[in-house]
């Protein structure tokens, strides 16, 4: 098993333990998701206030290539607890539905990011040529 299979797993694991331990693990994703997000967003600015446009171009765009890693990751950990999550009891339902409901906005930020990176892409080639 990869280390990025065995942390989904980890995580979606806590995530059906009850709605605290599921929405203390949807916090985490999340904050990994901004923390990379906001790192390439400084990086991109000092970049472009040094006058380095090729390289502010490169570094938005590994910065979105590892923001979109990490959303891919909390889209998984949400669908994997799903699967794995008890229905049949009234803590099981809670978790489901609060699942269910971070399932669909994560889905959406993971588009939303996938559109940043195909636009940045196109920018990024024409500024490399």
């Amino acid at each position: 098993m990869t280390a990025d299979k065995q942390i989904v797993k980890t995580i979606a694991t806590n995530m059906t333990l009850d709605t605290s331990s599921a929405k203390e693990s949807l916090k985490d994703l999340t904050q990994a998701v901004k923390e990379s997000n906001n790192e390439a967003k400084i990086l991109e600015a000092q970049y472009r206030a040094s006058g380095d446009a090729v390289s502010a171009s490169k570094a938005k765009y590994e910065g979105l290539q590892q923001t979109l890693e990490n959303q891919k990751t909390k889209v998984d950990s949400i669908k994997l607890a799903l699967e794995q999550n008890n229905t049949e009891t009234k803590k099981g339902q809670e978790v489901q539905s609060l699942l269910m409901s971070q399932l669909a906005s994560a889905e959406r930020q993971y588009a939303s990011y996938q559109g940043q990176l195909e636009k940045a892409t196109r920018f990024t080639y024409r500024d490399w040529e």
